[in-house]
């Protein structure tokens, strides 16, 4: 399954929006009930493990193209204090661009 370019803009201008949240989620004082009380038992078997994400982190997004594959990886906990999300470019001899 390949990436038309369209898909690669959008998710890298997907990666650029979810910095510009996390900044602007700084100043919120209020987690939302529905991520508050997200349980990542009851949902792991939804995101199987992929090559550029570790066995310890969770696959939120992934595609490929004829020469690279695109990954969003993202740690099982996400807190105030604690968690990242990372935007991965790879092919088969291992990750080329890791952002942030």
């Amino acid at each position: 399954m390949g990436c038309p370019l369209t898909i690669r803009i959008v998710s890298i201008a997907a990666c650029a929006g979810i910095a510009l949240l996390a900044r602007a989620s700084e100043g919120a004082t209020e987690i939302s009930p529905n991520i508050a009380n997200a349980d990542w038992e009851r949902f792991k078997e939804m995101y199987p493990i992929s090559a550029m994400c570790e066995a310890d982190e969770i696959t939120l997004w992934t595609c490929d193209d004829d020469e690279k594959t695109y990954f969003l990886c993202s740690s099982v906990e996400i807190t105030e204090d604690a968690g990242y999300i990372q935007y991965r470019v790879g092919t088969e001899q291992g990750v080329n661009l890791v952002f942030p």
